[in-house]
């Protein structure tokens, strides 16, 4: 459960197929509890960019974020009551804000955005340079 970002990727790299961020609450009985992916900042949430950037820099670490790989994707849910435009672009703003506290990097993010009935789904398409 409170595994290290690094750790946790550098034991499944040889079997890795697909990743995807997004923010949790594990405080039981808590608002936004369980699989819900709450928008990153939500109260008792557990990431932030701070968690993202070292999840990116650790899939490049493991070389499955590069060109040959360039798609990451994040999973946000809006609460009740909460705009699902906003909860994706509070996501946006936290994948730029982690992007940027990474090391210099040959690669970009671009962000796509996919609706699928009530649920968005956002793919990061890293472009490298």
């Amino acid at each position: 459960q409170h595994e290290a970002t690094e750790d946790a990727l550098e034991a499944v790299k040889d079997v890795l197929v697909h990743a995807h961020m997004g923010n949790c609450v594990m405080k039981e009985g808590a608002a936004g509890a369980g699989d819900q992916h709450p928008r990153f900042g939500y109260p008792n949430s557990e990431n932030d960019a701070g968690d993202v950037a070292a999840y990116l820099q650790g899939l490049q670490k493991i070389g499955y974020l590069g060109p040959d790989r360039p798609i990451v994707s994040f999973e946000v849910k809006p609460a009740e009551g909460e705009c699902s435009d906003m909860v994706i672009a509070n996501a946006k703003r936290t994948l730029k804000d982690a992007w940027a506290r990474m090391p210099a990097a040959a690669c970009e993010p671009t962000v796509r955005i996919i609706a699928r009935g009530s649920v968005d789904i956002g793919n990061i398409t890293i472009t490298c340079r």
